[in-house]
């Protein structure tokens, strides 16, 4: 969370600091996920028994193959959210109205590009899934209806680097909470009616253009300085050269985190893809929450680095680091105890993977939220080069180990190969910052020792009462979820953390008080 003085505005007014509105953001948007995937979890259901298995899995697979088009998206990459995020002195609005601009062109210039790789893909997807029971059709479709809603999502990302920069996203949070509830519902009515991916496609197309419209009325609401000027052509040639630095450190990153489906898909085939997703469903949104919560934190990371504050960084970095190990422990109790119960009664039996599965998948996600810890410190600090080679070399020996380890043991095989090169690179992440940091790796992880302890003796014990545990129904999985998860949230939180950690995330939640009691009453004491 971002500790630097609020950005001077012309107002009668005065603003909330940065802090402030990134803990605005944090519990917003931690709400609007939280909504997104309940309507979620009542849709799955429905749309794996309108679709059946095989189509189900391709539609998953669609949806994972098409956003690797970010690869090639060298005209919208992230690098205008670190300039957006940081002070931009006295002409901070002309500064921050040319990055937008710039931007804009970049993406206008470079869409053709991402078409013609949209339609390499989708002709890629129809050859390789097609069909008895999934038509060349009906992929082609459904994936060009894709392709079309990511190139919509181009120009919709705009307005929300504008509210990242600012630290303005939970003024957006409202529209997207209503926009995706209703995306799920209409989900599940397109599905009752037969219309297939297609339809789904349809959906998510219109879904983004609604809510593009929704960002661009708050960044020109909210944001002072959000606006455009005139083209200026000069600006593209440096622009697209610091987007592919940004973007290749990417692609190992993109790689990494969107290729467990695809893996699955790959190595055993589209019909055991529902089954791994569905199995590993709960940790997935559980860490998604977990995620959403902490990522108020990453654009006062760029201002605290590039104030050359590295031992205020440190102290977030390491609170961060504390805090996933004990979402880990939390997240990984409760999967663990209760998985079977959980997935029996929420799809049926067949789509349950096992133990060994679940705890995997456990691994994979904690591994998926640690990397991204780690990408965005290491992005704050522009520190691009290493962490594109750490991240590319992941993506790619990642999915070599996954295919071949899904060959010799299936889904098992499959994401435990993903996991081992993905552990290595968190490593080599890690490493990276403490060098930059000018810390001691082994006094790093010394400090981590005992919460890294109690979060895997949590998901040990976890393990065991998931073992014993029959699904005896919801009373039964939500009791033994419920003391689990308030057992190990307690342990995590006093046994080895730094008292100045505690501290201070003490006082960070009271400070919601301010502006959500409902929070910040427990804490204030």
């Amino acid at each position: 969370m971002s500790y630097l003085p609020a950005i001077t505005q012309e107002t009668t007014a005065p603003e909330p600091d940065r802090t402030e509105r990134a803990a605005k953001t944090a519990v917003v948007t931690l709400v609007q996920t939280f909504i997104s995937l309940a309507v979620g979890l009542v849709s799955v259901p429905i749309l794996v028994k309108s679709l059946g298995r095989e189509t189900y899995g391709v539609w998953l697979l669609l949806g994972q193959v098409i956003s690797y088009l970010s690869l090639v998206d060298f005209g919208n990459a992230s690098i205008a959210k670190l300039k957006l995020a940081s002070p931009g002195g006295e002409d901070e609005r002309d500064v921050k109205q040319e990055v937008l601009t710039t931007t804009l062109l970049g993406a206008l210039v470079t869409t053709p590009l991402v078409a013609i790789a949209g339609v390499a893909i989708t002709a890629g997807l129809a050859n390789r899934y097609a069909d008895n029971n999934v038509s060349v059709g009906s992929i082609i479709v459904a994936a060009g209806l894709l392709v079309a809603a990511f190139l919509a999502m181009r120009f919709t990302s705009l307005p929300t680097f504008a509210l990242f920069g600012a630290n303005m996203e939970y003024r957006s949070v409202f529209g997207r909470m209503l926009i995706t509830t209703v995306n799920s519902l209409v989900d599940i009515v397109a599905a009752l009616c037969g219309f297939g991916m297609a339809g789904l496609a349809c959906n998510r197309l219109l879904a983004q253009v609604a809510l593009g419209l929704n960002l661009q009325r708050a960044a020109k609401r909210y944001v002072p300085w959000y606006g455009f000027t005139r083209f200026d052509w000069s600006k593209l040639g440096p622009l697209l050269k610091q987007n592919s630095f940004c973007l290749f450190a990417q692609w190992g990153h993109t790689l990494v985190e969107t290729i467990d489906i695809l893996v699955v898909g790959l190595a055993v085939g589209a019909e055991a893809v529902p089954v791994y997703t569905i199995t590993a469903a709960l940790p997935r949104l559980m860490f998604m929450l977990f995620n959403q919560a902490m990522s108020g934190a990453n654009a006062g990371l760029v201002g605290l680095y590039a104030s050359g504050d590295k031992q205020r960084f440190q102290f977030i970095r390491t609170q961060q680091e504390i805090v996933t190990l004990a979402c880990l422990a939390i997240v990984g109790a409760v999967t663990l105890a209760v998985n079977r119960g959980f997935v029996s009664l929420w799809v049926g039996p067949d789509y349950y993977g096992g133990g060994l599965l679940t705890a995997l998948a456990v691994g994979w996600y904690f591994s998926v939220i640690t990397s991204r810890h780690y990408c965005n410190a290491l992005s704050a600090a522009l520190d691009f080069n290493r962490m594109a080679k750490v991240q590319l070399a992941a993506g790619i020996l990642g999915l070599a180990a996954g295919v071949v380890g899904g060959r010799f043991a299936g889904i098992p095989g499959a994401v435990g190969g993903l996991l081992a090169v993905r552990v290595v690179a968190n490593l080599l992440n890690a490493w990276r910052l403490d060098d930059l940091l000018a810390i001691s790796s082994w006094d790093h992880i010394t400090a981590l020792r005992v919460p890294f302890a109690v979060a895997i003796g949590s998901c040990a014990t976890g393990w065991g009462i998931g073992q014993l545990l029959d699904p005896n129904g919801w009373i039964v999985t939500g009791c033994i979820g419920a003391t689990v998860m308030a057992a190990v949230g307690a342990a995590a939180w006093f046994i080895g953390v730094p008292a100045a950690v505690k501290n201070d995330l003490a006082a960070r939640l009271a400070r919601l008080a301010r502006f959500f009691p409902w929070i910040g009453r427990p804490f204030a004491a």
